[in-house]
């Protein structure tokens, strides 16, 4: 540990003397944002030499398009079936505490 300097006397005060010192998860790294409202997937599309590059993108538009459908459809399945289950187990243990409610 390097001193940060030298305290009364000559003695190094180092930081570890100082402060306390944790160490922290990794940073993240390869995040975007899209109009500042959270975290967002990114990709690369490769055009291979000697393809059309109107008909790749195209492509790639068309299957974004079945993505955004399918993504669409789960958060409004995901949230319903995360309730409808919430009800099952509670009434599973309601039953369990209870059997004499059967």
């Amino acid at each position: 540990a390097r001193p940060l300097k030298a305290g009364a006397g000559g003695v190094p005060v180092r930081l570890g003397d100082v402060a306390t010192i944790h160490v922290g998860p990794e940073m993240r790294r390869g995040i975007a944002e899209l109009n500042g409202e959270g975290e967002v997937a990114g990709g690369v599309v490769i055009l291979r030499s000697g393809k059309n590059a109107r008909e790749t993108i195209a492509a790639v538009k068309d299957n974004m398009d079945i993505t955004n459908i399918i993504f669409g459809i789960l958060q409004i399945c995901i949230p319903f079936f995360g309730w409808v289950w919430g009800i099952i187990w509670g009434i599973l243990i309601f039953l369990k505490s209870s059997p004499s409610a059967i």
